[in-house]
């Protein structure tokens, strides 16, 4: 057997595997843009429903979560050669907050890339939590899958409840400004001066574990976030968001960046740090800003390290 041969073989089994878990007519629903454009409206006419999202101790359920990830490590294998290095550096036990940089618009799959490498490590008995946009749970065929995926609101007390069960939380401070950043800032760590994590770290007394990727705002460009064109269009209103992003992407050209799009295969390298136990009052500002500056400054230094050298798509010439 060939070496192509296998890699389909491989990707096949993933594909069998997914949708095991998540039939072809949810799938469908997931990614057909007249449903999910209905079911984004009624959320927006109805607003949220005040369950969904919360932190459930009996998530992620296992077989979707592993059928998920195993295609994700096909891509982060296949596709991007992903490279993950640090996952020593997780605590193998209690709360702890994994933040992180995001890349490649909406789609998810640096955290793939990252749980990916948990299991790896700790198999299913360090379960992890991904704080989300409200976004995720505006359509009910995202929800219902989110939620089986042990993914939560961003909001504080679905945060606090994951922590005081021991699990791990993965957060983007950044959110939509670091997700949909210009592509001139790509190496860039931006947090959105942001600092709700800091202030749950050291009210809950657990390590913040920084956790930094380059590659993956290579696989589309995008050229604005479009905030001024946000604010005009009322998107905070609409979908808690403050941009509205254009980017280059395929098979689109030029697009509005939160449509789906098919990433370039571009060299992924991934590091997890040394954990953050930050000090301080939560109360009080000036320790709060002291925490966020550590950790931005910190995962900057990371990204400056996976950054250096690197060539467009093809990474650093060493690691490939």
């Amino acid at each position: 057997m060939t070496r192509t041969s296998k890699t389909l073989l491989d990707l096949a089994a993933a594909l069998r595997g997914l949708t095991r878990q998540m039939p072809a007519v949810e799938l469908a629903k997931v990614f057909t843009p007249p449903v999910l454009g209905y079911e984004l409206a009624q959320t927006i006419t109805r607003g949220y429903p005040e369950d969904a999202g919360k932190f459930d101790p009996d998530t992620p359920v296992e077989e979707v979560f592993a059928a998920v990830l195993d295609l994700g490590r096909w891509l982060g294998d296949h596709y991007f050669h992903a490279d993950v290095s640090g996952v020593e550096n997780v605590p193998e036990a209690g709360g702890g907050l994994l933040v992180a940089n995001h890349s490649a618009g909406l789609l998810p799959l640096d955290s793939m890339f990252a749980l990916n490498a948990l299991r790896e490590r700790f198999g299913t008995s360090r379960p992890v939590h991904s704080l989300v946009h409200d976004f995720a749970y505006a359509s009910k065929s995202w929800g219902r899958w989110a939620h089986k995926l042990g993914i939560i609101r961003a909001k504080k007390s679905n945060t606090v409840a994951a922590l005081d069960a021991g699990r791990l939380v993965l957060v983007y401070p950044g959110g939509d400004k670091d997700a949909f950043r210009p592509f001139s800032d790509r190496y860039k760590i931006e947090l959105a001066r942001r600092r709700g994590f800091v202030r749950i770290a050291l009210e809950q007394k657990v390590p913040i574990i920084p956790l930094v990727s380059v590659g993956l705002h290579e696989s589309f460009i995008v050229l604005t976030r479009g905030e001024t064109l946000g604010r005009y269009l009322g998107m905070k209103k609409l979908m808690r968001t403050e941009v509205f992003p254009i980017a280059l992407s395929l098979p689109w050209i030029l697009a509005p960046a939160f449509f789906t799009f098919l990433p370039l295969p571009s060299k992924v390298d991934m590091r997890f740090g040394a954990p953050l136990y930050l000090k301080g009052n939560p109360k009080n500002p000036q320790d709060v800003s002291a925490g966020y500056e550590k950790v931005r400054s910190t995962m900057q230094r990371m990204m400056d390290e996976l950054s250096k050298g690197r060539k467009l798509w093809r990474g650093r010439p060493e690691r490939r």
